[in-house]
C-alpha cells in the first residue's frame, strides 16, 4: 500500500489490521505507541500480542506519502518489509496469514483493539496477492506495474539472468487490455522510446491478441530489453521496460581446489588463486600479497601449482591475474613463461601450451584470457620456468578462473523434487 501519514492523532494506529478480533490479527503501525515514538511494526498473531511473530522497522514511518510492502514467504517461514522499495529489515515467522483463518474483521485505518487511535493520514492503492512477490516486483509496482491497466509478472523475471536462448516471453494481461504491442531489442533506450509512430525498429509485435511472444533463437550472454502496452479501443497504456540476460557460452568452474609444490607462508597459499580474494567487483586484482600465492624462496625441485576439479570438464577458456604486489616490478617474482599441462586423472598428464603472462604492475590488474577450445580435464598444472625478476628463485601468481561449456543436461523445469507441480 501507499500511505501518507501525518504523525499525529494518538498512539497504535492501523495503516490495516486484518483478522477476527484480539487474538487473530495481522497489522501494519506506521509508529506503534505514541504518534511521535515507536517504530514502524507488522505483527501477525493466532494467540494474542504475547506470542505474535513481528517484523519491526528502525524507526517510524516519515510523513509524506511512502510505499510499504510486507512479503510472507511460506517455504522459508520468512518475513521482509519494503519501504519505497527497499529491503529494510527481514524476521522469521512462526505464524501465517492462512493460520488466521475465515476473517471477518477487515480494517484499513482501524484497529481490532478498540481502545487504539484510528489512523491520522493517507492511504492508496492497497493490495493483497496470493504469492510472495520477488524484489524487482515490488519495484515494478512502484513503477505502477502488476496493477489493473498495465502489463506485469513478465516472464521471464525482470532482471533475470541465465535464461535459455530459446524461450518464449509471457506476461500477465491488464485487466482492460484487448490487444497488445510488444517492444523487444538490445538497446533500452529504443525499447523505452519507441511508439507506434517511431517504432525505432524493436515494434515487433502490433496489436496482437496473445500474450507471448517467441523472440527466437537469442545471442548467448546478451542483455535483452522488452516493453509490452496495453490497448483498449483507442486507449494505450505504456508498459515498464523490463530486461534479462540470456545464459552465457560458459559457465565458472565452481568449488576448485589448488595445490602447489610449496607456499612462502600461511598467508599466500595455493588457495588464494581459486577464492576471489583480492578481486574488486570490477574483476580488477589488488596488490595485497596476502590475497595471492607465493612459493618458498629458492625452494628445491621445480615450482608448480595444480588444480583440480569435482569432475571432467570440456574447458572453454581460463582466467589468469599474475602476481600484482606492490613491489613486483622491483623483485619480478610473477610467473613470465610456463607449461601449461591437463590431465584426466591426475597421473597421465598432457602438455597443453607454453605461455608467457604479462607482468603484473602493482596497480588494479585486469586478467589475462587463454583459450582453451574445449579441452577436457579433471586437472590443470602450472609449471613456471621464468619470473619477471630473474633474480629470486621465486614464483606468484594471483588468481584463476576456469570456464566450462555444459554438456550434460541441466536445470530442469519443474526443478528436481519440486512439489505442488500443476497437473
Amino acid at each position: 500500500l501507499w500511505a501518507n501519514y501525518t504523525r499525529s492523532g494518538g498512539a497504535w494506529q492501523r495503516l490495516f489490521d486484518i483478522g477476527t478480533g484480539e487474538t487473530a490479527n495481522m497489522f501494519l503501525c506506521p509508529a506503534i505507541g505514541g504518534s511521535n515514538n515507536g517504530v514502524m511494526r507488522f505483527a501477525i498473531t493466532i494467540g494474542g500480542s504475547g506470542s505474535e511473530s513481528q517484523l519491526s522497522a528502525s524507526e517510524q514511518l516519515a510523513t509524506g506519502w511512502h510505499h510499504i510492502a510486507v512479503v510472507i514467504d511460506e517455504d522459508a517461514m520468512n518475513m521482509e518489509m519494503y519501504l519505497d522499495g527497499v529491503s529494510i529489515v527481514t524476521a522469521a515467522t512462526a505464524v501465517l496469514p492462512k493460520d488466521l483463518g475465515v476473517t471477518t474483521q477487515n480494517w484499513l485505518g482501524r484497529s481490532e483493539y478498540g481502545a487504539d487511535a484510528y489512523y491520522s493520514g493517507s492511504l492508496d492503492e492497497f493490495r493483497i496477492y496470493d504469492r510472495a512477490l520477488t524484489a524487482a516486483e515490488i519495484v515494478e509496482i512502484l513503477g505502477g506495474g502488476l496493477t489493473g491497466i498495465t502489463a506485469g509478472v513478465p516472464s521471464p523475471d525482470n532482471g533475470a539472468t541465465d535464461v535459455p536462448r530459446e524461450n518464449d516471453l509471457s506476461w500477465t494481461p491488464g485487466e482492460m487490455a484487448q490487444t497488445h504491442n510488444v517492444y523487444f531489442g538490445t538497446s533500452e533506450e529504443d525499447v523505452r522510446n519507441a511508439g507506434i509512430a517511431n517504432p525505432l525498429g524493436v515494434l515487433v509485435g502490433e496489436g496482437q491478441d496473445a500474450n507471448t511472444y517467441d523472440p527466437g533463437r537469442l545471442e548467448l550472454g546478451r542483455t535483452y530489453y522488452w516493453r509490452i502496452d496495453e490497448v483498449n479501443d483507442a486507449t494505450l497504456f505504456k508498459g515498464a521496460v523490463w530486461s534479462f540476460t540470456v545464459e552465457p557460452f560458459s559457465y565458472p568452474v565452481e568449488n576448485v581446489k589448488a595445490t602447489a609444490s610449496s607456499e612462502y607462508s600461511v598467508n599466500t597459499l595455493a588457495s588464494k588463486t581459486a577464492d576471489g580474494s583480492g578481486l574488486d567487483e570490477n574483476d580488477l586484482h589488488g596488490d595485497d600479497l596476502k590475497t595471492m600465492w607465493a612459493t618458498q624462496k629458492n625452494a628445491t625441485g621445480p615450482a608448480w601449482i595444480q588444480y583440480e576439479f569435482d569432475t571432467v570438464y570440456k574447458l572453454d577458456r581460463v582466467l589468469v591475474w599474475n602476481s600484482n604486489q606492490a613491489i613486483e616490478s622491483l623483485i619480478g617474482i610473477g610467473v613470465k613463461d610456463a607449461t601449461v599441462e591437463i590431465s584426466l586423472d591426475g597421473a597421465a598428464w598432457t602438455t597443453l601450451a607454453t605461455v608467457e603472462l604479462a607482468q603484473g604492475a602493482g596497480e588494479p590488474l585486469a586478467p589475462q584470457t587463454f583459450d582453451l577450445g574445449g579441452t577436457a580435464a579433471r586437472y590443470f598444472k602450472v609449471t613456471p620456468l621464468s619470473n619477471w625478476g630473474g633474480v629470486l628463485n621465486q614464483y606468484s601468481l594471483a588468481e584463476v578462473r576456469f570456464y566450462y561449456i555444459p554438456v550434460a543436461a541441466r536445470e530442469p523445469n519443474p526443478a528436481d523434487d519440486a512439489n505442488d507441480v500443476v497437473p
